[in-house]
């Protein structure tokens, strides 16, 4: 019996979308939930057409369902990689094939997360994607110069008026050095796009500090529901502390 043999038997390996058993090792998807994932193909639009548009253009790999929940939900809560690895390697192939204007740029950066919250999770799933495919590519990742001054509530906790028009006298992000940004044609990484309201508050503060134009890019996109703060808060915490079966 090979070493890999063992190691499925002693630590089963589960799919991190249905939480089935599946065969394979490092393996995040089962095969079944690996072909229902739906590709979202048109560029991002969505509700933020009613505001002013910062960014130039926006796509996501996978239209938002529970598959996909559960993957970015592991991934962003619980730190697991394999993960990471396993969108990261799509989101390059798409890249190369189907949008190379969004990596014909000068240099890729993660909206960025606030060290409270990073310090929480001691996990930030958009720049991990931002460091592979800035790699991928052969560009470099600028994730570092990007700051977010302040700790906010989480967007899924805000309906869609709330989400569209949060205004603040302090800019929710800065860059470091806006010598670096000037002229420049920019990669924007993160994880969900939903309202668009957080990609389009990055967007302009990178218009401000002189970046010519802006690619986003995010794992997912569509319209979730919010649901209680109260209970989703809960929801969230218990999903932390629960051990996936393995």
């Amino acid at each position: 019996m090979s070493i890999l043999s063992i190691l499925n038997l002693i630590l089963p390996a589960v799919c991190y979308s249905c939480r089935k058993r599946i065969s394979i090792q490092k393996q995040s998807l089962c095969y079944e939930c690996a072909e229902k994932l739906e590709r979202k193909k048109e560029f991002l639009t969505s509700e933020i057409e009613l505001n002013e548009k910062h960014f130039d253009m926006a796509v996501s790999l996978f239209k938002y369902d529970f598959r996909v929940r559960n993957l970015i939900h592991d991934c962003k809560y619980r730190g697991i990689k394999e993960i990471g690895n396993y969108c990261s390697k799509i989101a390059i192939e798409v890249l190369k094939k189907d949008y190379p204007e969004f990596v014909n740029v000068d240099f890729v950066v993660a909206i960025p997360m606030h060290k409270v919250r990073q310090r929480e999770r001691s996990f930030n799933q958009a720049e991990y994607l931002s460091k592979r495919i800035s790699k991928a590519f052969d560009l470099k990742d600028c994730s570092s110069l990007a700051i977010k001054n302040f700790q906010t509530e989480k967007q899924v906790f805000k309906d869609l008026d709330k989400r569209l028009s949060t205004k603040s006298t302090t800019p929710i992000y800065k860059v470091k050095d806006k010598d670096h940004f000037i002229g420049k044609k920019v990669l924007v990484i993160d994880d969900v796009f939903t309202s668009g309201a957080t990609a389009n508050e990055f967007s302009k503060v990178l218009k401000e500090n002189g970046v010519k134009k802006i690619y986003v890019f995010t794992i997912a996109s569509g319209n979730v529901k919010p649901m209680n703060y109260i209970s989703l808060r809960k929801k969230i915490k218990d999903y932390t502390m629960r051990e996936l079966p393995r």
